[in-house]
């Protein structure tokens, strides 16, 4: 058996697909970073668990901007972040972020992709691979789990650590006592905009045997756990534009599955988020 150990992370949150070159990738990045700025307590709460020492080289695959990237970089000053994507608009987004942050030796960019089997990543990586792989909301994307998970495990250096964060339930944003909870417009709407997600995944997430496709590609000491992101009401300005940002993204994907009545409710919800105090995500 190998001793590389991974840590799989169910987390509560948004989630961004990949598209084609003419896809507005600065919209795209936009809406990353704000995922992140949500997410970040989620990121600390993750690496407190692990122990660094040793830890010289981090990939983040499917960094995305590079906002974890560049967290990552701050929180453990000894090490090297591998930040890989497939999209290059996204990785000088990564690299402007670096620069800025004044991190630009210590994140590098790398242009690979999962389902390509990362080639080219060890002439970066070094032979040996890496400590520490991140992989935050991209496995899942894989055409082929089976293979998706065998290559992040072939990242990595002999006892090295993998953390992949993965679908949880989606955060929750209304008291219970809430009108919308009540009536029932809140349930139906979620109910919709999960149906229209999985039918957007390659694979549906409720359904993915992580343990086991982990146990398979040889990863041992599996930890298997959930982590929650905890912001209370009232809702800062990062999280009130995080769950507009989301309820809009919803309204248009469940456009066509929901009565008039509960995308009017959910749509007068869109106009009250920035007045109201008692909106919260967890």
């Amino acid at each position: 058996m190998s001793d590389h150990k991974p840590g799989g992370h169910h987390h509560r949150g948004g989630h961004h697909h990949h598209h084609g070159d003419d896809f507005d990738w600065e919209r795209m990045a936009d809406a990353l970073e704000l995922d992140a700025a949500v997410m970040e307590p989620l990121v600390h709460s993750i690496a407190s668990r692990l122990d660094w020492s040793g830890v010289e080289r981090v990939l983040d695959i499917g960094c995305g901007p590079g906002a974890i990237s560049c967290t990552l970089a701050r929180m453990t000053p000894d090490v090297v972040v591998l930040a890989l994507d497939s999209s290059e608009p996204l990785l000088a987004r990564v690299r402007a972020r670096a620069a800025t942050e004044g991190l630009p030796d210590r994140v590098v960019t790398v242009c690979a992709d999962l389902d390509e089997g990362l080639e080219g990543l060890h002439a970066v990586a070094g032979a040996d691979g890496v400590d520490l792989v991140w992989a935050s909301m991209v496995v899942h994307h894989a055409a082929d789990l089976a293979a998706g998970v065998a290559t992040v495990f072939g990242t990595l250096a002999p006892g090295g650590v993998a953390v992949m964060v993965e679908f949880g339930e989606p955060l929750e944003a209304l008291p219970e006592d809430d009108p919308l909870v009540a009536g029932g417009a809140w349930p139906r709407y979620r109910s919709a905009s999960a149906d229209a997600l999985r039918e957007r995944l390659p694979h549906d997430p409720d359904s993915i045997e992580w343990v086991s496709l982990l146990s398979d590609a040889g990863f041992v000491d599996i930890d298997h756990s959930s982590v929650w992101v905890d912001h209370p009401a009232p809702l800062h300005d990062v999280g009130r534009r995080w769950l507009a940002m989301h309820l809009k993204r919803g309204l248009d994907s469940v456009t066509d599955r929901l009565d008039p009545a509960d995308l009017e409710a959910i749509t007068s919800l869109l106009d009250e988020v920035p007045d109201r105090d008692d909106l919260f995500l967890k």
